[in-house]
């Protein structure tokens, strides 16, 4: 499990360019830190804190590129608690099937865009959840093809014997 959330999840990212979000253009980095792994009975919790930076620009015509605000740039970067829990189980093929969700995604610092002054916790959180949403069903993709029919008889788990 730890080595298809480090896939799906690399230890830094940043944008290669300026993405256009509508009226302005962003940038931002982020990187994590290791995953702590807890186990209760067919559940899998899988926690980390990432830091983040962000800035944000307008590219006006004849002017150019105009820096307009960041969070974590020349300032300490802002945190993220991510926690994504698995419950797993074995079906009859012997493969395993899960479900994944995100039980955790908080914010316990604020990312104040210096220029405006705006927390922009909230705006992060709408643009994270969605992937965090993709990472877990990619997980629970990635459990479905581990088979475990050849170390368990699973013909005993339905059967009850």
């Amino acid at each position: 499990l730890e080595q298809l959330a480090d896939a799906q999840a690399p230890l830094s990212y940043r944008t290669s360019d300026w993405q256009d979000i509508g009226p302005v253009d962003i940038q931002y980095g982020v990187s994590r830190g290791g995953f702590q792994i807890g186990f209760d009975g067919n559940r899998i919790a899988i926690s980390t804190r990432v830091s983040y930076w962000v800035s944000v620009s307008n590219n006006l015509p004849i002017i150019g590129r105009n820096g307009l605000a960041s969070c974590g740039i020349d300032e300490e970067e802002p945190v993220a608690d991510i926690t994504v829990e698995t419950i797993f189980g074995v079906n009859r093929d012997g493969h395993l099937h899960s479900k994944t969700r995100v039980t955790n995604l908080s914010f316990p610092n604020p990312c104040n865009l210096t220029v405006f002054n705006i927390d922009a916790r909230g705006y992060i959180q709408a643009a994270v959840q969605p992937q965090l949403d993709r990472l877990a069903a990619a997980i629970d993709s990635g459990i479905a093809t581990i088979d475990v029919s050849g170390v368990v008889d699973v013909g005993k788990l339905y059967d009850g014997q």
